[in-house]
């Protein structure tokens, strides 16, 4: 299996005044297609920051990061941030950030818009990924017709779809 991430030696530090607050201390692991990592830890010890730092939201202060077996050198700055999300992070926040004025499918399709995919291939994938998570059936359905577990698939499919 190939690996899809890698995290080496990660820093990330807060500077308020003169103290300095070191958030992440030389983490390192990495994930291959396939696998699944749970982050876990108290309040406080650094999973958001991290999890900031691999969505490219956020810039490690030391450390590498690898996409696909490639070094990115520059992984949380703009404008290589931005296109590192729309191709390869998915995100499942904990408010949904659905857009409550769509349906189901425009939801889940989004991503893939954004990418300006062809028509043909957003339908199939769209279709393909509600099916996979359950909700072929409410596809043209509005999102605040749905309860919340189906609105989490909702989210799920859309951070999956690409």
């Amino acid at each position: 299996m190939s690996e899809i991430i890698k995290i080496k030696d990660i820093h990330k530090f807060y500077k308020n005044g003169k103290d300095s607050l070191e958030a992440l201390k030389g983490v390192s692991f990495s994930l291959k297609q396939g696998e699944i990592l749970a982050i876990m830890g108290s309040s406080g010890s650094g999973k958001s920051t991290l999890l900031h730092i691999i969505g490219a939201m956020d810039v490690a202060d030391e450390g590498e990061i690898y996409l696909n077996g490639k070094l990115e050198e520059k992984y949380g700055v703009e404008p290589n941030a931005t296109k590192i999300r729309s191709e390869n992070i998915g995100f499942i926040f904990q408010a949904f950030n659905l857009i409550q004025d769509f349906t189901v499918e425009e939801n889940v399709s989004l991503p893939l818009i954004l990418a300006k995919e062809k028509s043909k291939e957003i339908r199939k994938r769209t279709k393909d990924i509600l099916e996979w998570v359950g909700l072929a059936e409410k596809g043209r359905n509005p999102v605040t017709d749905l309860s919340g577990g189906q609105q989490q698939r909702v989210a799920i499919a859309r951070a999956l779809i690409n």
